[in-house]
């Protein structure tokens, strides 16, 4: 399926099919080859009878996989602003609002919802150079799901 995008990744659908999350870059800025891993992404939301693209979260420096809550309301998505490390944000759908929920000494590589939607299953991957250790170990987490109502009726968001 062509889309207008010159980078495109992680694409997830929503739990009722009428639409798909995906990464991507209008402009690949000319890059080739592994070249095109570091030019900033978007998030955004496509429809798939129509392929139209909706903008959900711009100027994203790095994001993964974005997983759909059970009720389609929300995204959990690891992604990273500027020089930061991956962290945990929820993103609603519908205004493109992200909520910063978790961030570690790792980077958050994929991330679940359970079936009832109480808890977060995240995979964070600590990366060790050279002698550096400390720190938040590699491992899966699980953690309660926050107050989703409450979060959209005046959480804290980029």
């Amino acid at each position: 399926v062509p889309v207008q995008l010159a980078v495109a990744e992680w694409p997830s659908w929503s739990p009722d099919g009428k639409s798909i999350a995906l990464v991507g870059a209008l402009s690949d800025e000319g890059r080739k080859g592994i070249d095109r891993l570091d030019i900033p992404k978007d998030i955004y939301l496509m429809q798939p009878g129509d392929l139209r693209l909706r903008l959900l979260v711009p100027k994203v420096t790095e994001a993964r996989t974005p997983r759909w809550s059970p009720d389609g309301r929300w995204l959990l998505v690891p992604m990273r602003f500027d020089e930061a490390r991956m962290g945990l944000w929820l993103v609603d759908a519908s205004s493109g609002h992200a909520y910063h929920l978790l961030q570690t000494s790792g980077d958050v590589m994929t991330v679940s919802w359970s079936p009832d939607a109480r808890s977060i299953a995240v995979l964070i991957e600590r990366w060790k150079f050279g002698e550096q250790s400390g720190g938040q170990p590699t491992g899966l987490y699980i953690f309660p799901t926050p107050d989703l109502d409450r979060i959209a009726n005046g959480g804290n968001g980029k």
